[in-house]
């Protein structure tokens, strides 16, 4: 979850030699680029970079969920959608620096904020590329997790057994 640390994400990436490492890879994000900080613009042009040059592969997080539902439902949530969830989650915050507008803005044209969040590369490139999951042989990538159910083992231990439709839930 990089929500807008564009600086931290950066930092750890050099710190695990991903900038230096020479050999063909790509970067697995697995959701949740926006929200909470305030770098969304610098990560989205870093994305878009990688999606270029095919070197990363974009999984949907629940904060890209929100994105849509604070657009989708906009008017649900004027006057102000900060006193909603999506101002304690940034949501609100960060679709106001993607459309590059104030909350004044907002409630004189709650319709052109909704087109240019829509509009922005975050939206229109990131975002329609994004998948549920990236499977390969030994690995499943999500954001959150896999549907299962858990089963105590004598009253203690948990065990999960994935649900064998997962990949449809």
């Amino acid at each position: 979850d990089i929500h807008g640390f564009y600086d931290e994400m950066i930092e750890a990436l050099n710190e695990k030699g991903y900038f230096n490492d020479t050999e063909p890879h790509k970067l697995i994000i697995c959701g949740d680029l926006l929200d909470r900080g305030t770098q969304i613009n610098e990560i989205t042009n870093f994305v878009i970079d990688l999606m270029k040059k095919n070197e990363v592969i974009l999984i949907r997080g629940n904060h890209e969920d929100l994105l849509i539902d604070l657009v989708d439902k906009l008017y649900d949530y004027l006057p102000d959608p900060s006193v909603y969830h999506h101002g304690q989650n940034g949501t609100y915050k960060t679709a106001l620096s993607l459309a590059k507008m104030k909350k004044t803005d907002v409630e004189i044209n709650p319709e052109s904020f909704r087109n240019r969040v829509l509009c922005t590369p975050f939206a229109r490139k990131i975002m329609e590329n994004m998948i549920d999951y990236y499977e390969t042989d030994n690995y499943i990538f999500v954001h959150g997790w896999i549907p299962c159910t858990a089963v105590k083992i004598r009253g203690k231990e948990i065990t999960y057994y994935y649900k064998k439709n997962w990949r449809e839930a």
